[in-house]
C-alpha cells in the first residue's frame, strides 16, 4: 500500500539527450543502512549513491513473481556505479526517407536510441543528495520514474545531480531518487494464468516496493519520508497517476473476473516452446533469459505499425489496479494531494512515423477499428474522424498550417494519437479533480520549428534535465507544494480551476519563455475522445478483465465537458496541502456553474460499469498499406512564411543585432500595464513585421523588423 506521506509529480511527455555524465570521484560520502556502510561518490555539490539494490533479484523462480524486500543490509558495499537497466525490448526508430536532418538528429540523439546495459537482476535505485546533507537535514525528496512505453528505459540516462544542484541554487535543497523497474513482458505479463497467480503489473509493484524502501531508509541520507514527491514522464507519468488512483475505490465490483483474450501471452508461450506445458507460467520462469528475451522482441513495439496500442502495459488485475483508472477517477478514488500535469503540444508526431503508409480515409478507419477501438461502431469512428479532419492545417504539429504533412494522413493521425493518449486523459483528470485539490497544468510548445515533429513527445525533458525554467517550477513545487513560492523571475503560474479560468502555463521559444492560456483547445474533439475511451478503456486493450455481475448502481451516461468562455485570470488560489504531486497525462467530469457553457458530447450506449466490455468480433489484422513515396522536405519561402520570420527574429534577438532596437523592446517589456498576453501579441506582431504600439497606445512604435530581417542571411 502506498504510504500516505508520499505525494506525486506526473508529467507525461518528454525525451531528449539527457545522458548522465561520468562521475568525478572526490571525497567518498558514506551512509549507514541497517548494519552496513554504503560508500558513494561526490560530484560537484552533490553526493551520489548509485546502484543500491532494493529488492531480491527477480531471477530464477522469482521471475514473474511479486518483488521481495531484501533482508536487512549486513554487509558494507560501494554504491559508485549505476546498476544495469531491466531487460529492454528491442526498438528500431522509424526514420522514413525524406525526414530532414534536423528531425533525424533529434531522434537519433534521444533516449529512444541509446544503448543501455541491461540484465534480469536489475532492481536497484540511486540516491543523490546535497554534499552537506546529514540525517538531521530532513530534506524533501523527489522520486523519478522514467518513461519508455513500458518497453525500455533505465535510470542511468538521467542525471539526478542536475535536479539537486538546481534545488540548491534556488535555496530549496532536495534529494533525488530514481529506481529501475521491470519492463515489457518481464514486468507487465497479462493472462488468466497471471491473474490467477496474482502477479500482474509487476513493474508497478517494483515501483511501490522502491517507494516503501524510501520510506524506510531515506532519513539516513538526510531526507524526510513525510515529504516525498513522485515525478514521472511518459510511462513514468502514467505510473505516477496509477499510484495516485487508490485501490480502495470499489474492489467488490471485481470479485469475479474473467479474461477472454491474451494474444501476447499466448505468442510468448509459443515462441519459448512452452505451449505443451501443464503450467505455462512456470515454464516461462524456467526458460533461459536469452530465450525469453528473444521471444519478447517478437512482440509489437511502440514504433511498430500499431504504435501506442502497446503489447505490454498496466492492466486491471484486481490487485494493484481494481478497476479502469477513468472509472476510479470518476468515483473519487484518487489520492488527495496537490499535483502538476502537462503535455507537449505535438505528443503524437513521434508515434505516427510508423503509420505514414496510411494515406486514405478508409485505411485510417480500418486502423482505428482494428487497433484502437475494436468495440466502437462505424458511426462512432466516422464521428471521430469528423472531429479530426484530413485538413493538414488542423493536424499536428499544430499551428503549422499545411507544412509538415509527411504523408496525406500523417498530421491527422498524429493529432488523434496525441489527444487520445495524452491530452484527453490530462484534461479529464484535471476537470475531475478541480476544486478538490491544488492542481497546475502546462503545455510545452518549444521546438515547434523541428520539421514534422514540432513540440514532440518528451521534448520537455530537455528543459527539466537541462535545469531550465520548468526544472525551477518543479523544484519549488517539491519544497513548497506550490511552483510559485520563493524568489523567481518566472511567470506566476495560477492554479487550474475548471469553473473559472482553466489556465495553462505555456512554455515557449523566443523572447517570451512563458505565457498563460486557457485549456479549451479542441474542446469538443477531446471531449468526444474521452467518452469513446470511457466505453473502450485503453488500459484493457488486448486483455480484458470483465465484471460478470451487472452493476446496477452506476447509470449509463456520457460525460458533460464544461467549456469556459471567459478570459484567463491572473489570480490563483494559494491553498496548500500536506502532500504533493506533479503529472502529465490524465482524466474528468465535474459540476459546472451557470456561467459556463456545457458541451454534451454523447456516445451511444456507453456504460460506466467498470471494465465491462464485450469481446470485439474476430477480425483479421490488416497489413500495413504498401509503402508510399515521401515528398522531400522543402523549407518554406522566407518572405511568405510567418514561421520563418519568427525563427529569423529569434536568431536576430539572440545574436543581439541592433542593440538599440533590443533596448527599446526591453523598455516596452518593463511597462507596468503590459501583461503577458499583450507582450505575446507584441512579439507575434514583431515577428511578422507589423507596426506595434504599447498597451496604453502612447508608447514606442516599432516598424523596423522587416528591414532588419531583410538584412539577415
Amino acid at each position: 500500500m502506498l504510504q500516505t506521506s508520499v505525494s506525486f509529480l506526473v508529467f507525461l511527455t518528454v525525451f531528449g539527450r539527457v545522458v548522465a555524465g561520468t562521475v568525478q570521484v572526490r571525497t567518498a560520502p558514506m551512509v549507514t543502512l541497517d548494519n552496513a556502510t554504503v560508500t558513494g561518490v561526490t560530484s560537484g555539490s552533490t553526493s551520489q549513491f548509485l546502484g543500491i539494490p532494493f529488492a531480491q533479484p527477480p531471477t530464477g523462480n522469482l521471475r514473474f513473481r511479486l518483488p521481495k524486500m531484501l533482508p536487512p543490509y549486513n554487509t558494507s558495499f560501494p554504491a559508485t556505479a549505476y546498476g544495469p537497466a531491466c531487460p529492454q525490448q528491442a526498438t528500431t526508430l522509424p526514420l522514413p526517407s525524406g525526414l530532414p536532418a534536423e528531425a533525424i538528429d533529434y531522434l537519433t540523439n534521444s533516449v529512444y536510441n541509446l544503448v543501455i546495459s541491461s540484465a534480469e537482476d536489475c532492481l536497484t535505485l540511486n540516491v543523490v543528495t546535497p554534499s552537506n546533507a546529514t540525517p538531521a537535514s530532513k530534506l524533501p525528496v523527489v522520486v523519478w520514474i522514467f518513461g519508455g512505453g513500458f518497453e525500455f528505459g533505465g535510470t542511468n540516462i538521467y542525471d539526478g545531480s542536475i535536479i539537486v544542484e538546481k534545488a540548491i541554487s534556488l535555496g530549496v535543497p532536495a534529494i533525488y531518487v530514481s529506481m529501475n523497474y521491470r519492463l515489457n513482458a518481464f514486468g507487465f505479463l497479462a493472462s488468466q494464468e497471471v491473474k490467477d497467480a496474482g502477479v500482474g503489473n509487476l513493474g508497478l509493484q517494483d515501483q511501490r516496493l522502491a517507494l516503501q524502501w524510501v520510506q524506510k531508509y531515506i532519513s539516513a541520507f538526510g531526507g524526510d519520508p513525510s515529504k516525498v514527491t513522485i515525478w514521472g514522464e511518459s510511462a513514468g507519468s502514467i505510473s505516477v497517476a496509477l499510484h495516485m488512483v487508490t485501490d480502495g475505490g470499489n474492489p467488490d465490483v471485481f470479485s469475479e473476473l474473467r479474461s477472454w483474450k491474451a494474444p501476447y501471452y499466448d505468442a510468448l508461450v509459443a515462441e519459448t516452446g512452452c505451449s505443451d506445458a501443464t503450467d505455462t507460467l512456470q515454464c516461462l520462469r524456467e526458460v533461459t533469459y536469452e530465450t525469453l528475451l528473444t521471444a519478447v522482441n517478437q512482440s509489437p513495439g511502440i514504433f511498430t505499425y500499431q504504435s501506442l496500442v502497446l503489447a505490454w502495459l498496466p492492466r486491471v488485475d484486481g490487485v494493484f489496479l481494481t478497476a479502469d483508472p477513468q472509472y476510479l477517477v470518476q468515483q473519487g478514488s484518487v489520492a488527495d494531494v496537490p499535483f502538476i500535469n502537462g503535455d507537449c503540444d505535438d505528443e503524437g508526431t513521434l508515434f505516427s512515423l510508423s503509420t505514414i503508409n496510411i494515406t486514405t480515409d478508409a485505411q485510417l478507419e480500418e486502423y482505428l477499428h482494428t487497433y484502437w477501438i475494436p468495440n466502437a461502431s462505424t458511426t462512432t469512428i466516422a464521428q471521430l474522424m469528423t472531429y479530426y479532419p484530413s485538413d493538414p492545417s488542423q493536424g499536428s504539429p499544430f499551428d503549422t498550417g499545411d507544412l509538415n504533412a509527411l504523408s496525406p494522413q500523417f498530421k491527422r493521425i498524429a493529432a488523434i494519437q496525441g489527444d487520445i493518449i495524452f491530452q484527453a486523459p490530462r484534461r479529464f483528470f484535471l476537470q475531475s479533480r478541480s476544486g478538490k485539490q491544488s492542481i497546475w497544468t502546462y503545455v510545452n510548445k518549444r521546438l515547434k520549428t523541428v520539421p514534422f515533429l514540432g513540440s514532440f513527445h518528451a521534448s520537455d525533458l530537455l528543459n527539466v534535465y537541462g535545469g531550465s525554467d520548468m526544472a525551477s517550477y518543479l523544484v519549488r513545487f517539491v519544497t513548497n507544494l506550490d511552483p510559485n513560492v520563493g524568489e523567481s523571475t518566472d511567470l506566476y503560474w495560477p492554479q487550474y480551476d475548471v469553473t473559472t479560468s482553466q489556465i495553462v502555463l505555456e512554455l515557449l521559444d523566443g523572447l517570451v519563455p512563458q505565457a498563460l492560456t486557457t485549456d479549451t483547445y479542441r474542446a469538443e474533439a477531446i471531449a468526444y475522445l474521452t467518452n469513446v475511451t470511457l466505453a473502450n478503456p485503453l488500459c484493457l486493450t488486448q486483455i480484458e478483465f470483465a465484471n460478470e455481475l451487472e452493476d446496477t448502481s452506476t447509470p449509463k451516461k456520457t460525460v458533460t465537458i464544461p467549456i469556459h468562455r471567459g478570459k484567463p485570470s491572473n489570480n490563483a488560489d494559494t491553498d496548500e496541502d500536506e502532500d504533493k504531486v506533479s503529472s502529465s497525462s490524465d482524466e474528468s467530469e465535474d459540476d459546472t456553474n451557470s456561467d459556463e457553457e456545457d458541451v454534451d458530447i454523447s456516445v451511444p450506449s456507453i456504460s460506466l460499469k467498470p471494465g465491462h466490455r464485450e469481446p470485439p468480433p474476430q477480425r483479421d489484422s490488416p497489413s500495413p498499406p504498401a509503402n508510399v513515396d515521401i515528398p522531400p522536405f522543402i523549407a518554406p519561402n522566407a518572405p511568405e512564411s510567418e514561421q520563418v520570420l519568427k525563427e529569423k527574429f529569434r536568431k536576430f534577438w539572440m545574436a543581439s543585432i541592433a542593440e538599440g532596437f533590443k533596448d527599446d523592446l526591453e523598455e516596452i517589456r518593463k511597462e507596468p500595464n503590459l501583461g503577458p498576453s499583450r507582450l505575446a501579441l507584441l512579439i507575434e506582431s514583431l515577428a511578422s513585421g507589423a507596426d506595434v504600439f504599447s498597451s496604453n497606445s502612447a508608447g514606442t512604435s516599432v516598424n523596423e523588423m522587416e528591414v532588419v530581417l531583410g538584412q539577415l542571411p
